[in-house]
């Protein structure tokens, strides 16, 4: 069986020895032990298989005494609509449910629109319910310091395929922790807008326009610094105006990529990889053995190339022509060892 039929059939109740059971029967054997003798499985096995497929409507026993299949197409859609019945009050009681984890866990009535999570283990919790909940947009501004609070990239590309938007800015030292613009470009891919400033006010993350976290960084580290969970309509209003505003003043990460044709030769992809930690011309000319207006003119050649208008940019649309570079396999040239890093460390996935 392939992996979606084993799911049905696990949803029936029945494994796959229980599938071979009822396969062998279906193919004519009329008696446990040929039935035994054509699967291999011993006699108790095999007697608990028939069970279960008898108490299922898929098996029954023959005049003789014997075992027979009934017809697929009648016994199985009977099945079937069981389980269909199952599901419908399964979310039948899903209000009530929801009700009763809103007690446990939501705000209500009695609860106040702006909590204060004090600990590390509220403020992840209250960060993973966040994101799991959203059903149309994500709004997040992302800066260290980060609470380690896993790894979320899977959660987020189950959500993008269904349909929820993810805007979020990062800060640029946030692109270098979560591993550098080759990283962050393929989240891009993946769906997610994705804008960068270095003037983000306030570390925020906004779900469906109606709740808002705001994690907070103590004097002595992450961990004490809590967060703020907001539910209040008018305080979450401002704060997605404010997200609008750090957002149309950010640079657009899928802003024209630079020219195809562009030409990197060793010492620019040594440039590259200086920039990206955030080395200074003095301290990439160093490296490089030659001189700071060397450097100088050889940055303004790139700036102007690709249309960058900071040092940020020129690094981030450098990484992603690179890594186009060695995606494509009639490039030449060496390679700028700016590749593709693997999809592990994740943000807005930390808080």
């Amino acid at each position: 069986m392939h992996q979606t039929s084993e799911e049905a059939w696990a949803a029936l109740g029945l494994d796959t020895a229980d599938h071979a059971v009822y396969l062998t029967v279906l193919e004519g054997a009329d008696r446990e032990a040929v039935v035994t003798a054509r699967t291999g499985q011993d006699e108790e096995a095999v007697a608990r298989s028939l069970a279960r497929l008898r108490g299922l409507g898929l098996v029954g026993s023959g005049a003789d005494g014997g075992v027979v299949a009934g017809e697929p197409a009648l016994t199985l859609r009977r099945a079937a609509g069981r389980l269909h019945s199952l599901a419908g009050e399964l979310l039948t009681e899903s209000a009530d449910l929801q009700a009763l984890h809103d007690r446990a866990h939501g705000p209500d009535r009695n609860q106040p629109d702006l909590r204060v999570l004090a600990s590390l283990q509220e403020t992840q919790r209250a960060f993973a319910d966040l994101l799991a909940g959203a059903e149309r947009e994500v709004l997040a501004c992302v800066k260290p310091p980060f609470l380690a609070t896993g790894d979320f990239s899977d959660d987020e590309h189950d959500q993008l395929d269904r349909g929820v938007v993810y805007r979020v800015v990062y800060d640029p030292e946030a692109v270098e922790a979560i591993g550098g613009p080759e990283l962050l470009a393929s989240f891009v891919r993946a769906g997610e807008q994705a804008r960068v400033t270095d003037a983000i006010p306030l570390k925020m993350f906004l779900v469906d326009g109606t709740r808002a976290l705001l994690p907070l960084a103590g004097d002595e580290g992450v961990e004490d610094g809590g967060a703020l969970l907001v539910t209040s309509p008018g305080l979450v209003s401002a704060l997605v105006a404010l997200f609008e505003s750090v957002w149309v003043r950010a640079w657009d990460l899928q802003a024209p990529a630079p020219p195809s044709g562009l030409a990197l030769d060793d010492r620019d992809r040594q440039i590259i990889s200086a920039l990206r930690i955030g080395a200074t011309d003095d301290a990439i000319a160093r490296r490089l053995g030659v001189t700071p207006r060397t450097v100088g003119r050889r940055l303004a050649r790139l700036l102007e190339l690709t249309g960058a208008a900071t040092r940020f940019q020129l690094g981030w649309r450098l990484a992603v022509l690179s890594e186009e570079t060695q995606e494509d396999p009639a490039a030449t040239g060496p390679s700028s060892g700016v590749g593709r890093l693997p999809h592990t460390t994740r943000a807005p996935g930390s808080v």
